[in-house]
């Protein structure tokens, strides 16, 4: 299968945030599924070039065709921090009718998990890795 992943980066950690998507990724790929996130291409091109200058929404309109071509969306909540990118990814998940996972840390006060197809609540990364091998 192959999965798409939205997650917040405004305000967050970049190296915490890609040792963490990396382990998501590893996790998903031993299972057979291709992930794909825009954030780690970005951190991971050899033409970062092309990411210079680009605003949020050029960000979500270059994700967009990488969500159109995927099977399912893992949106990741790791914080209390609203991202507007990620609940559109949702909504755009939803629209087009996409397997919806979403995996809330917990102790995050949100209910945007009940529009997901499955709904995960974890602890930290390796505990949400664990889960997602069940996937």
């Amino acid at each position: 299968m192959k999965i798409y992943l939205t997650h917040q980066v405004t305000g967050a950690n970049r190296k915490i945030l890609e040792k963490n998507l990396k382990e998501i990724c590893a996790t998903l790929e031993e299972k057979g599924h291709k992930c794909y996130s825009t954030f780690l291409e970005e951190v991971e091109s050899k033409n970062r070039k092309k990411f210079f200058g680009m605003k949020p929404a050029d960000f979500l309109k270059y994700g967009s065709k990488f969500l159109d071509k995927s099977d399912a969306v893992l949106a990741i909540i790791f914080n209390n921090k609203r991202s507007e990118g990620t609940l559109y990814e949702i909504g755009q998940a939803k629209a087009k009718k996409k397997y919806l996972i979403i995996a809330t840390k917990k102790g995050i006060d949100s209910y945007i998990g009940c529009v997901a197809d499955k709904s995960i609540m974890f602890n930290e990364v390796n505990d949400l890795c664990r889960k997602l091998s069940r996937v």
